[in-house]
């Protein structure tokens, strides 16, 4: 049984990687909707969708940090944790691109107000549990690009 549930751990982390790099390529693509001045109903939709699947991954996170029920080895974390910083910068760098006439559904709103916080709450000195040096410092620049997100 033990066995099963370390599989089923290990896909999952899989999982959050892999939908870690979908996030940051649609945003790429949405970031080079906005620069070819696409339509405003078509970059809304598909942020909203990005937002919601980047909310859910920051959520396994997060719960991953503060509730650690299995032992992640430090390279899956380490990786977890880059494309997490990754993902917040370039959601940064596309809200701020979105075009003047764009307005935020609510759903993306609250999706970026959950993530941010969420991810504001991933901090070398925020996390009941001690980390490497290597993980505190992908903690500390995730909880810094999250503060910068508007």
């Amino acid at each position: 049984m033990s066995e099963i549930h370390r599989v089923t751990f290990e896909e999952r982390l899989d999982r959050v990687q892999t939908n870690l790099h979908m996030v940051i390529s649609e945003l790429l693509s949405i970031s080079a909707m906005c620069d070819a001045q696409a339509p405003l109903n078509g970059i809304g939709t598909r942020l909203d969708s990005s937002a919601l699947i980047f909310l859910g991954e920051v959520r396994s996170i997060h719960d991953l940090l503060y509730q650690p029920r299995l032992i992640v080895e430090e390279g899956v974390l380490a990786s977890i944790l880059a494309n997490l910083a990754s993902a917040l910068t370039v959601m940064s760098e596309l809200l701020l691109r979105l075009p003047p006439a764009f307005v935020r559904s609510q759903p993306l709103e609250i999706a970026v107000e959950n993530l941010t916080r969420l991810a504001a709450d991933i901090c070398s000195n925020c996390v009941p549990h001690s980390y490497t040096p290597r993980l505190r410092f992908w903690m500390d620049r995730i909880q810094a690009t999250a503060r910068r997100i508007k």
